[in-house]
């Protein structure tokens, strides 16, 4: 098992995994196992998925069961720049 991309923002873990095929679901329970270690919030568990559409059930179920936020490639920047600034304004409100 190996992280896509992983990087911090103060004391926040930020980590981002990416998929290209739909063909995932055996890794699910060891991203939760990561996203529980990681990451206490979901928002900052991004799993890139490059086949994601906003109305796919399954892409939900995915990341309730990973506990990883879904988004797709089009989506990605607006989803991490939100994340982005949820963690500096917790940052800034507990200095």
């Amino acid at each position: 098992f190996e992280l896509d991309v992983a990087f911090s923002v103060g004391e926040q873990i930020f980590w981002i995994e990416a998929k290209t095929t739909d063909d995932f679901s055996e890794l699910l329970p060891k991203y939760k196992k990561f996203s529980r270690l990681l990451c206490a919030d979901k928002r900052f568990a991004i799993l890139v998925w490059a086949n994601y559409q906003d109305d796919d059930p399954v892409a939900a179920t995915r990341g309730a069961l990973a506990q990883m936020t879904i988004c797709s490639l089009a989506g990605f920047r607006e989803h991490l720049e939100r994340a982005l600034d949820a963690c500096r304004s917790a940052q800034a409100a507990a200095s």
